[in-house]
Formats: structure tokens, C-alpha cells, sequence
């Protein structure tokens, strides 16, 4: 059995508060998840909102999430060392 990582996230907390069996799902049948269109609109909305976001408060760099949180959480140490803002960084 593959390990896998489990990051919170907005959807996620969004997802919880609607439904815990969704988020349950969609954590860890992922491949089984159905989109709608109006979901797929709204994930597309939040992905512009959040590069409308980076545009308005400047340079930083984007922390993108990998398979393996280790490798996401240290380089989210390693970026804190450059006092730059940072953009979804792990916690």
C-alpha cells in the first residue's frame, strides 16, 4: 500500500463542513470523485482569485504542493529564511 500525504486546505475545510463522509472521500478515494461543472467552475475561480491575489501583493514564490509533505514543509522552512512573502506555504 502506497503512502500517501494529506494536506488541509481550503477545499478540504469547505468539503468537512458540508459533509464529513465528502471530505472522507475525497481524501482518500480521490479517483472515484465526480466534478461537476459547477464545482470544476468554482475550483477554477479560486485558482484565479488566488493568482489575482500574488499579482496585487507582490513577488514571492508559490510553494507547490509535492507528494511529499517533508520535502513541502522543509522548503517552507528554507523560504521563511528569506523574509519574502510566501504562497501556500506548509504549516
Amino acid at each position: 500500500m502506497t503512502k500517501r500525504a494529506f494536506w488541509l486546505s481550503k477545499s478540504k475545510i469547505m468539503s468537512g463542513r458540508q459533509c464529513a463522509k465528502r471530505l472522507w472521500l475525497e481524501t482518500h478515494c480521490r479517483e472515484h470523485a465526480e466534478v461537476s461543472h459547477a464545482t470544476q467552475m468554482t475550483y477554477d475561480h479560486g485558482h484565479m482569485f488566488g493568482d489575482i491575489a500574488r499579482s496585487l501583493i507582490g513577488e514571492g514564490p508559490l510553494i507547490e504542493h509535492v507528494d511529499d509533505i517533508g520535502l513541502t514543509i522543509s522548503e517552507t522552512k528554507n523560504l521563511m529564511r528569506s523574509n519574502r512573502t510566501l504562497f501556500e506555504p506548509a504549516f
